[in-house]
């Protein structure tokens, strides 16, 4: 009952219950969007129901993407990385990374399909999320003009049955 009126109370200040994140602070240099952080969209699923550590799986249609409710503060150039897995059939398939008016898109040109890890160490098999070891990848760069909104990760052109699987995208601040 406690934890009903503690709510209650709470939504009642008015106060935003998911606040956009800050993205490419002046001050920051690097800005993670991790998968865990994402809204998915589709038939995407997260490698585990908890969210450290999870990943982007059975990304199968164009349809599909992530978006992530964002605050950019001031103007800037950034590359747009992004920490992947990808099956050598998918290879090729075309990422697109967008913000209001802008976008990076580019190929994935190399497969890398490591083995989750950790049940190996396990006694009993986990509820968390195995791990990989996800590769970095740049689509690019891009001018982020200020202001609040959506940004989007998408598969602009699926090679083989899924695209890459995803687990971070990061934006570093050039200018």
């Amino acid at each position: 009952q406690a934890v009903v009126e503690w709510r209650a109370e709470m939504l009642a200040t008015g106060a935003d219950q998911h606040p956009p994140m800050l993205v490419g602070h002046p001050d920051t240099e690097y800005t993670p969007l991790p998968a865990r952080d994402a809204d998915l969209h589709g038939g995407l699923e997260r490698s585990n129901k908890y969210p450290n550590c999870s990943y982007i799986r059975l990304w199968r249609s164009p349809d599909d993407f992530l978006t992530w409710t964002v605050e950019v503060p001031a103007a800037g150039r950034f590359e747009i990385e992004i920490y992947y897995t990808c099956a050598p059939e998918s290879v090729g398939s075309e990422l697109e990374f967008s913000w209001q008016t802008t976008s990076a898109r580019r190929r994935v040109t190399e497969p890398w399909n490591p083995p989750e890890s950790g049940a190996e160490h396990d006694r009993i098999p986990r509820q968390e999320s195995y791990v990989k070891e996800f590769k970095r990848f740049s689509l690019g760069e891009v001018d982020l003009q200020p202001g609040a909104g959506v940004m989007t990760l998408r598969v602009t052109d699926l090679v083989g049955a899924e695209a890459p699987e995803f687990r971070l995208l990061t934006l570093r601040r050039i200018r």
